[in-house]
C-alpha cells in the first residue's frame, strides 16, 4: 500500500498542477491577472453602417460601438456624480425621456436597442444623448457652420461645412455613421458613442443639419424637451426639405439654446435661433448674405436679444461669424469643397470686422479651435448634397490637437451616399485607391523612408479594406453589416494617409 501511494501521491500533485497552469496560471506563480487595457479614441473616425427598424439600427450600433460607448458612458457618469446624486440625475433623465415618446418615438426604439447591443442600461444611452441638457452646460465658445450656393460657388451647387468642436472627455469616441432605415431616410451622419447624430448628417434627399451650441441665459430658456443630441438623427430621418426641418424645429418642444441650420440641393435654407421660451428661422438676405447663411454660436436675431450671455465686446463666436462671411465675400464665386475646407482650417488668422488680426501661437478667435487647452475641433464635415457626396476629417487641421487622439492625420475622407452598404463601400475603396495612386506618384525617387512607410500603411489598409469587403459579400444580415463598417474604415484610413502621403511630399518640395 505504501508502495502504490508513493506512485500515485505525485501524479495527483502532478495532475494538481496542470489543471491550475491553464488560464489560470497565476495560482502557481503568485501573478496578479492582467487588467484589460483601455482603448484610446479614433485617429480616423470609424464608419458604422445600419439598417432596418429602429429597434435593429440601434442594436447594429450598440454592438459595433460597445466599446466606445462603455467609455463614454463611464465618463459621463463620472462627471454628473460628482455634482448631483443618480436619483436626482435618473428623475431628469425621465423626464426628458417623456418628451422624446411623445414627440420623436422612435428615437426611443433606437436607445433601447443600442442598451441591448452595448450591453448596457437603457438609462445609460439616454443620458449620453441627454448629458449637455442635464448638465446645463454652458455654452462654449465652439462650432463654425456656413453653407453657400447658386452665384456663390464655382459650380453653382449648394456646399454646406461645419467644424464640431468641444472638451476631449469622453466625447472623442466618434464614428461616422450611415443608416438605411426601413422607413424613412438613409443618412450620413458624425457622432460621438451612443448618439445617432449630434452636428452634421446629410440624407438622401439631400437634407443637410449643421448645428451649433447657442444662448440661453433665462431660467425659462432651459427646460425638459428633446435632447440636443436626440434631434439631428430624428429629422435625418423624416424630413425631406429644409422647409420640413424648419417647421419640426419651430414646433418642437427644446430643452436650451441651439442653432440648428438647414440647407437642401436647392439652397436658401434657414437657421432656427431656438431656445426653451421662443424659436424664430433667419434667412439669407436677413442681415445682407447674398447667397450664403453662416451660424456660429451667438444669436443674430434682434428678437432673440433677451436670451444672450452678456458680454463687454465681441467675442471667438461673432469673430468667428465675420471670418468666415469675409472669406465668402472674398472668394464669391469660386468657393468649391476645397475653399471650405480651407476655411474650415483657418488658425492663423481671423476678421475683426475692419481688418486681419495675425494670432500669436494657439491664441484663439480661429475657426480651427486651437485656443484653449479644453476645447478642440473634433470633425469637419463637408457637405455637396447634390452629389450625395461627404467629405470627414477627424481632428483639426494640423493632425496635432482637435481629439487629442493619437495617428490623427488632418486628412478629409470621401464617402457617397449610395443605395446601400456595398456601394458605399465601393465606392470608398474606388477613392481610395484614386489617392494610392496619386501618393505613389507624388514620392516617385524619393528617398524619404517615413514617406515609404505611410503609404504602406495605407496600401496595407486598403488590402484589409478588400478584403472584409470580400467577406461581405459572401454574408448576410447583421454580420455582413459589420464586415462593411470594417471595410469602409479601413478604406477611409487608407484614404486619410494616402492624402497625408502627398501632403507632406509637397511640403517638402517647398521647404
Amino acid at each position: 500500500m505504501k508502495k502504490l501511494m508513493s506512485v500515485i501521491l505525485p501524479l495527483i500533485i502532478i495532475l494538481f498542477m496542470v489543471g491550475c497552469s491553464d488560464d489560470k496560471n497565476y495560482y502557481i506563480t503568485n501573478e496578479v491577472p492582467q487588467e484589460e487595457e483601455k482603448i484610446p479614441p479614433p485617429g480616423i473616425l470609424p464608419v458604422v453602417f445600419i439598417s432596418g427598424t429602429p429597434s435593429e439600427m440601434g442594436y447594429q450600433y450598440g454592438q459595433q460601438l460597445r466599446d466606445y460607448i462603455v467609455m463614454v458612458k463611464n465618463s459621463l457618469w463620472a462627471q454628473l456624480l460628482a455634482k448631483d446624486d443618480k436619483e436626482t440625475i435618473l428623475g431628469h433623465l425621465s423626464q426628458y425621456n417623456d418628451v422624446i415618446k411623445n414627440e420623436a418615438p422612435e428615437m426611443v426604439e433606437i436607445m433601447s436597442g443600442m442598451a441591448g447591443g452595448a450591453d448596457v442600461d437603457y438609462e445609460d444611452i439616454l443620458m449620453i444623448n441627454s448629458f449637455v441638457d442635464v448638465a446645463w452646460a454652458q455654452p462654449v465658445e465652439s462650432c463654425s457652420g456656413f453653407a453657400a450656393w447658386g452665384d456663390a460657388t464655382k459650380d453653382g451647387k449648394t456646399i454646406a461645412a461645419i467644424n464640431f468642436d468641444f472638451m476631449p472627455d469622453p466625447f472623442s469616441y466618434r464614428a461616422t455613421i450611415i443608416a438605411f432605415p426601413d422607413q424613412g431616410n438613409s443618412f450620413i451622419a458624425t457622432g460621438f458613442a451612443g448618439v445617432l447624430a449630434n452636428n452634421f448628417f446629410m440624407n438622401e434627399k439631400g437634407l443637410v443639419e449643421l448645428n451649433n451650441h447657442g444662448e440661453y441665459i433665462r431660467p425659462e430658456d432651459k427646460g425638459y424637451g428633446l435632447p440636443a443630441m436626440v434631434i439631428a438623427g430624428y429629422i435625418a430621418m423624416t424630413c425631406n426639405t429644409w422647409e420640413e426641418a424648419r417647421d419640426f424645429m419651430l414646433n418642437a418642444t427644446v430643452s436650451m439654446g441651439v442653432a440648428r441650420h438647414f440647407e437642401d440641393i436647392g439652397g436658401g435654407g434657414c437657421v432656427v435661433e431656438s431656445t426653451a421660451d421662443k424659436a424664430m428661422a433667419r434667412y439669407a438676405g436677413d442681415f445682407g448674405e447674398n447667397n450664403y447663411l453662416i451660424d456660429t454660436n451667438h444669436w443674430v436675431m434682434p428678437e432673440m436679444s433677451d436670451t444672450k450671455w452678456p458680454s463687454p465686446g465681441p467675442g471667438s463666436s461673432e469673430y468667428r461669424y465675420m471670418t468666415i462671411e469675409k472669406y465668402l465675400q472674398d472668394q464669391y464665386g469660386n468657393l468649391d469643397v476645397n475653399a471650405f475646407m480651407d476655411i474650415l482650417g483657418e488658425s492663423e488668422r481671423y476678421w475683426d470686422g475692419s481688418e486681419w488680426q495675425y494670432v500669436d501661437g494657439w491664441a484663439g478667435n480661429t475657426l480651427n479651435a486651437l485656443g484653449s487647452p479644453g476645447i478642440g475641433t473634433h470633425t469637419c464635415q463637408v457637405a455637396v448634397p447634390a452629389d450625395k457626396t461627404v467629405y470627414l476629417r477627424m481632428g483639426d487641421a494640423t493632425g496635432l490637437w482637435g481629439t487629442l487622439a493619437p495617428y490623427l492625420t488632418g486628412e478629409f475622407v470621401k464617402l457617397v451616399l449610395e443605395d446601400s452598404p456595398a456601394s458605399v463601400t465601393a465606392t470608398a475603396a474606388s477613392s481610395a485607391q484614386n489617392d494610392l495612386w496619386m501618393a505613389s506618384q507624388a514620392i516617385v525617387g524619393s528617398t524619404n523612408l517615413d514617406l515609404v512607410d505611410k503609404l504602406n500603411e495605407a496600401k496595407e489598409a486598403y488590402w484589409q479594406g478588400l478584403a472584409y469587403q470580400a467577406e461581405a459579400a459572401l454574408q448576410t444580415g447583421d454580420e455582413a453589416l459589420r464586415s462593411y463598417s470594417k471595410a469602409a474604415t479601413n478604406l477611409c484610413k487608407s484614404q486619410a494617409y494616402a492624402l497625408q502621403v502627398q501632403h507632406m511630399a509637397q511640403s517638402l518640395l517647398e521647404e
